[in-house]
């Protein structure tokens, strides 16, 4: 009697060992979730990748994408499905990937995926077609956050990574055009006055865009030059 019971009494030390490592080891995933780094000009769009690699198959998934709201702006119907997720569906439609885009709050994207069957495969998730700020200038990073991965059986991965992106904003801009409407007009040389006495500050390309006249530096003659062009007494910008 006492042989069996230290026959059983080391099977469920084994047990006891071993279940939690083998749990452990199941669902533990390598896979790399990352923004696409792209560049994009001011006032236009441009479009972030979310992609994944070593993708361990999954069921459902949470992510959430941070940006500048000061140079981005999004809207849910931005937010498109990848070629991982192709003809991902925003209704119910049990045989097909299931996905949601939340753009609601300034600077974040909430977004989840969910299938009966795991997804498979490396690739592009989401297409994010971002609207660059007129003033837009430099470089600013996209992050990624993943907030739960868990396969067809519910069962959460951990050990996965993520990795951010940039958009870099090409230095393009139109002269003498200094609010970004694309034209320029009267309105363009009175601001181009009011930033040659300090009154505004232009930003970065538009300050730019207000340098006119053939000399470094933005001046009262470049306001002149923009205003003489917006009224149509010259035909082209001394810079140009």
């Amino acid at each position: 009697m006492k042989k069996f019971l230290s026959i059983l009494l080391c099977v469920a030390m084994l047990c006891a060992v071993s279940v939690p490592v083998f749990a452990e080891g199941e669902n533990t995933t390598e896979a790399v979730v990352s923004a696409g780094s792209v560049t994009g000009s001011a006032g236009e769009t441009v479009t972030v990748p979310v992609s994944i690699e070593k993708n361990p198959g999954f069921g459902a998934m949470t992510v959430t994408v941070t940006y500048d709201a000061d140079l981005l702006s999004v809207t849910d119907d931005k937010v498109t499905p990848g070629e991982v997720i192709d003809g991902a569906v925003s209704t119910a439609d049990g045989t097909k990937a299931m996905y949601l885009a939340n753009t609601a709050e300034a600077g974040k994207i909430y977004i989840s995926v969910i299938k009966a069957e795991n997804v498979t495969g490396d690739g592009v998730l989401f297409n994010i077609e971002f609207t660059a700020a007129a003033s837009a200038s430099g470089e600013t990073k996209v992050s990624v956050t993943v907030d739960e991965l868990a396969n067809e059986s519910a069962d959460v991965y951990t050990g996965y990574t993520a990795a951010e992106g940039t958009v870099t904003f090409e230095s393009a801009f139109k002269y003498g055009d200094v609010d970004g409407d694309g034209e320029v007009t009267v309105t363009d040389a009175l601001m181009v006055l009011q930033h040659s006495v300090g009154k505004i500050v232009l930003a970065d390309n538009f300050a730019k865009a207000a340098d006119v006249d053939g000399t470094e530096g933005v001046s009262v003659t470049d306001a002149l030059a923009v205003l003489q062009y917006a009224v149509g007494k010259i035909t082209v910008l001394p810079i140009k």
